[in-house]
């Protein structure tokens, strides 16, 4: 995790990029608890700031699924609700009031 951050932490014009398997591995850690809590924190932040390659977004994907269960729904439709947040917005979530409209109509 050390040689990671190294390379992900040091400004957004002199941080390396790091490899899907690196950027996965590292997710993976911090999934497992097996990095510190800042370590975990200077990774995540790290790449955020240097803005992330689609490799290491790969990574990060592929690492969280390694560590979550997929479940599958037997249903006809389904709707998935988000928020996405870009850093900026700051506006009031709309995503605790969507079932109950989409299920009045």
């Amino acid at each position: 995790m050390t040689s990671i951050i190294k390379r992900v932490a040091t400004g957004p014009e002199l941080s390396k990029s790091i490899s899907y398997e690196e950027s996965r591995a590292g997710m993976r850690l911090v999934l497992e608890g097996l990095a510190d809590p800042v370590q975990a924190a200077v990774f995540l932040i790290g790449l955020r700031m240097k803005r992330e390659t689609d490799d290491e977004n790969k990574g990060i994907l592929q690492g969280i699924r390694d560590k979550t269960k997929t479940v599958v729904a037997d249903v006809d439709e389904l709707v998935d609700i988000a928020d996405p947040y870009n850093g900026y917005g700051r506006s009031l979530p709309s995503s605790p009031f969507l079932p109950v409209l989409l299920a009045e109509s």
